[in-house]
This record gives structure tokens, C-alpha cells and sequence, in this order.
């Protein structure tokens, strides 16, 4: 994916990864931490470009499992 983006050398890389809450009103939205539902996507950005999202429980917190999510988000990278 990233040698189709512009001005990416793989090298030369920072993924920021973020957990993002959506709120939705669909059946299986889940009850979140934060007592609402939602969908809890794990979301990896590399500059303004978003090259990785992966949906999450709607109750985990955000540190869950995340290094698991972090190696599956890189794993093309290495």
C-alpha cells in the first residue's frame, strides 16, 4: 500500500495508531466503556493517509490487545 502513496519510503515511516469510538445506532454496535453504543475501530495513520483500521470490541478499553493490532497494522511494513 505504500508504495502507491506519494512520497513514502519504507524505511522512512511513523505509524500513528489510535483507537476511535463511532457511534452507531445498528444492532451490533456494543455497549462501550463509556456506557454508550458504538463501534471501537483501531486505526493506524501514516501522515494524513489512514492505511489501517481494524474493528474492536465496543467495551475493551483502548489498551487491550492493542500491541496485537499494532503487529498486524505493521506486519506488511517489516
Amino acid at each position: 500500500m505504500l508504495s502507491m502513496l506519494p512520497g513514502f519510503k519504507k524505511e522512512n515511516v511513523i505509524l500513528d495508531y489510535d483507537n476511535t469510538i463511532i457511534e452507531a445506532e445498528k444492532a451490533d454496535a456494543r455497549m462501550t466503556y463509556i456506557k454508550e453504543r458504538e463501534y471501537y475501530p483501531g486505526v493506524g495513520m501514516i501522515g494524513k493517509y489512514i492505511v489501517y483500521v481494524e474493528n474492536r470490541n465496543g467495551n475493551s478499553t483502548a489498551h487491550v490487545l492493542q500491541h496485537e493490532t499494532i503487529e498486524r497494522a505493521t506486519f506488511p511494513l517489516q
